[in-house]
Order: C-alpha cells, then sequence, then structure tokens
C-alpha cells in the first residue's frame, strides 16, 4: 500500500484542496522550499488517497511561474551543442540509468510537448522521425528553431497541430509542471494516430530516494513542480481514456543521485545550489556515478527509481 510520506516537525492538519490529478480531497502534507534555484517561500505537497499523488499549494500564480521559467531554465550559459547519439554516448546513458526515451520511438512522426532546446527532437530527426515541438517558453522555443526543428508556442489544444497525425507524443518531465495534467493528456488524444503512443517520463514521489530524504528530496523542485503524479494514477488514466500502457518502469540518473545529495545536505532556502554537484572535476563525477550504476540499476529493476516512465499505446 502506498501511504503518505511523512516529515518530522513539518506535518502540520490543513484545509483540503483537491488534487490537481483526480479532484478528490487532499491529506497532509510535506512542507517544502527551492533546494535548486535559490527562490524564497514554502509551499506544501498534499497527498491524495485516491491516485496516491501529490499537488502544490498553494500553487504559483501563471505570471510567477513564467518569470521563473524566463529567469531559471531558459539559460543560454547551460544550453550545449546538439547531442551526441553514437554508440559510446547511448552505452553511457543506460550505465548512467539516463531516460533514453528515443529508443521508445515508434517510425513515425514526433511530438516533443515542452520540448525545451530540442535536444531529444535533434536525436529523433536524425534517427529519421518528422518532428514537431511544443514549447511556452519563447526563448527556448526559439533556440530550437535557430537549430532548425520545428517548434510552436502555442497550446495542443490551439488546434495548430494536425489530428490524427503523430505516431508519438512525448511528456519528458513535463506533466508534473502543469496545472491540469489529465486534461492534458485527453488533448493529447486526438492527435495520435491509430496504436500512436504516449511517453511520459516524470520523477516518482515513491521511489526509494524521496522516501529517504523526504521533503529534501530534489524531486520536489518546489515551485515548479505541481502535481507529483503516481504510478498509480497513471495506470488508471490510460485505462480511463482508452489507452494500453504497453510499458512501466523507473529509473534513476546518477546526476540525480547526487543532486538528491546536495539538495538534501546543503539545501538551504534562499540558496542557489544546482551547480554544487558540477563543481566536482568532470572525471571524477564520471568514475562516481559509474561507482553506483549496480546500486541504481538493483532499485530500477525493483520499480524503486526516481523516475518513472511509462508507455501508453492507443487501440
Amino acid at each position: 500500500m502506498i501511504i503518505p510520506l511523512t516529515t518530522s516537525g513539518s506535518i502540520k492538519t490543513l484545509s483540503q484542496p483537491e488534487c490537481l490529478w483526480c479532484n478528490t480531497p487532499n491529506l497532509p502534507a510535506l512542507t517544502c522550499f527551492d533546494r535548486r534555484f535559490g527562490i524564497k517561500g514554502k509551499r506544501e505537497y498534499r497527498f491524495c488517497p485516491n491516485c496516491c499523488s501529490y499537488s502544490i499549494s498553494p500553487a504559483p500564480s501563471e505570471a510567477e511561474l513564467k518569470a521563473w521559467y524566463h529567469e531559471f531554465y531558459a539559460l543560454g550559459s547551460r544550453v550545449t551543442t546538439a547531442f551526441k547519439s553514437g554508440f559510446m554516448y547511448r552505452l553511457w546513458r543506460h550505465v548512467d540509468g539516463q531516460d533514453c526515451l528515443y529508443e521508445l520511438l515508434k517510425p513515425g512522426p514526433l511530438l516533443d510537448i515542452g520540448c525545451g532546446f530540442g535536444d531529444l527532437l535533434a536525436i529523433a530527426q536524425g534517427m529519421g522521425n518528422e518532428v514537431w515541438g511544443q514549447e511556452f517558453d519563447p526563448i527556448s522555443a526559439e533556440f530550437s528553431r535557430n537549430r532548425g526543428l520545428q517548434v510552436r508556442e502555442e497550446p495542443i489544444s490551439s488546434g495548430d497541430f494536425p489530428q490524427k497525425y503523430f505516431t508519438n507524443v512525448v511528456l519528458s518531465q513535463v506533466i508534473e509542471h502543469v496545472q491540469a495534467p489529465v486534461k492534458l493528456l485527453k488533448d493529447i488524444l486526438p492527435l495520435l494516430t491509430d496504436h500512436g503512443q504516449i511517453i511520459v517520463s516524470t520523477p516518482n514521489p515513491h521511489g526509494i530516494f524521496a522516501r529517504l530524504y523526504k521533503n529534501g528530496w530534489a524531486g520536489w523542485h518546489t515551485p515548479f513542480h505541481l502535481c507529483m503524479v503516481s504510478k498509480k494514477a497513471l495506470v488508471k488514466a490510460a485505462q480511463e481514456l482508452g489507452l494500453v500502457c504497453i510499458r512501466t518502469n523507473t529509473n534513476s540518473p546518477g546526476y540525480w543521485f547526487f543532486l538528491n545529495l546536495y539538495s538534501y545536505l546543503y539545501g538551504k532556502e534562499g540558496h542557489v545550489n544546482y551547480k554544487a554537484f558540477e563543481k566536482t572535476p568532470y572525471l571524477k563525477r564520471r568514475l562516481l556515478v559509474l561507482s553506483l550504476a549496480p546500486f541504481l540499476r538493483t532499485i530500477d529493476f525493483l520499480g524503486l527509481g526516481d523516475n518513472t516512465i511509462i508507455v501508453m499505446q492507443k487501440r
């Protein structure tokens, strides 16, 4: 049975707003603050006894989110050149436990929602897929277009995306950022071809590291993550939408392991922390990640990894 996390000294009885995933009244919560970019202010994540997801409270306003995304996500200094796609690079991604979503793609058009700087699109294009991207941040979208990628800023509900056209729709580290995540899945359905698939990759709030670090887990990523979706919720939603789950697994990137550790040990309200591990020499970082690979792959095999991947296919 999945139970809500508890944190000594931070649990309190709260009014019970509805779950962002299933609209069920929520239960007591964890109190969290931003441990990555230094945004001040505490927020709470409230547990849903129906779908076992967590919802942020209070939710930041749309204006706040736009300002924060512009300031902290669209950082040109953090952008690298196009991802490599050779054998050694892909081998490293497997060893490191990264999601490798490009390996889950079927032949045919791809729509990457929240495509960021277009890295997945660039890889898929190189593999022969027709690629489309959607990205609401204008800086990120423009960067992707400058790479020769077809990226639009309009929401997918705008009618600007062709219906029954996409074999693959990807939500990579996106669904947790959405105020109405189930509506997003419903909006995607008309865009899928017969037997088209939705690939979701999202942090796992019921993984071993979320339970170990509690409100110090980096995956809460307050205030950007609005709804931390459980595997149970994703599987049930797929069934209700007439989709078939053809794959569910967890993965734990080595980088995330250290992000969690540094978040827990050094995270302070108002303190920038996301670059702490990056200060470690490159070779040392690689060796540290490599040494952890057997441990992290075992956790993934047991379904307790830091991130959930689920593939839903249209009947």
